[in-house]
């Protein structure tokens, strides 16, 4: 019960709590942008295009190569109109980024050094259920005791487990916009720290591309033999 109630509970309380100053703070030092309304404009037309392409026997030959022609010279006419970039990086948008990133990263060193400093050591929780030993490592960090059991959770396992689990906990809430570590995560093994550009004249032609190479077929042609 000791452990429970020094350990456990605050570590969960104040990983919370952090989580609301850091998205609170966010809010306060990002400011709103507003995507400009060509990149609005690029990507609903590469959605039509291709809901045509799957959707394309679903409608007559008149329809589709009425549809295909429209969305062929759309698409012609904004590449040869040099397209805006899609998510082009920029200094206000890697600022912004570099801002969520820091804030993200100062507070979890903050409080992996908190649990570091006062909870070192410590088997907290002992699951329910049977694990392999390829889990010790994961849920016994910072406990070099080979005779444990692999169901038993150091703290800095613990840390790490409320990482993540505290996800959903955190957007009901504060909101689906709040900025986790699954994010940063991503962020950092895609290598897209900020909003990299994308160039709309390749995925235009990409695209007019797929449109040529459609034989089309009315699935509503031989109804009717």
């Amino acid at each position: 019960p000791q452990f429970r109630d020094w350990v456990l509970v605050p570590i969960v309380i104040v990983m919370f709590l952090v989580s609301c100053f850091r998205h609170y703070l966010v809010n306060l030092v990002v400011s709103d942008q507003t995507p400009e309304l060509d990149t609005y404009k690029d990507k609903q037309l590469l959605t039509r295009s291709q809901i045509l392409r799957r959707n394309h026997t679903k409608i007559s030959k008149t329809s589709y190569q009425m549809r295909k022609h429209y969305l062929y010279e759309k698409l012609h006419k904004e590449d040869g109109q040099n397209a805006s970039p899609l998510g082009a990086m920029d200094s206000s948008n890697l600022s912004e980024a570099m801002k969520k990133n820091m804030a993200m990263i100062v507070s979890q060193i903050l409080l992996m050094g908190w649990i570091n400093y006062f909870f070192s050591g410590f088997v907290l929780v002992k699951l329910p259920f049977p694990l392999t030993l390829r889990f010790k490592t994961m849920l016994q960090k910072g406990i070099d005791l080979s005779d444990l059991d692999v169901t038993y959770v150091s703290s800095i396992s613990w840390y790490f487990l409320n990482l993540f689990g505290l996800r959903g906990i955190n957007s009901l809430v504060l909101g689906d916009s709040l900025f986790g570590e699954e994010d940063l995560i991503k962020a950092q093994v895609s290598g897209n720290m900020g909003n990299q550009a994308v160039d709309m004249k390749k995925m235009f032609l990409a695209e007019r591309e797929e449109l040529d190479l459609i034989h089309h077929s009315f699935e509503l042609d031989e109804v009717e033999k």
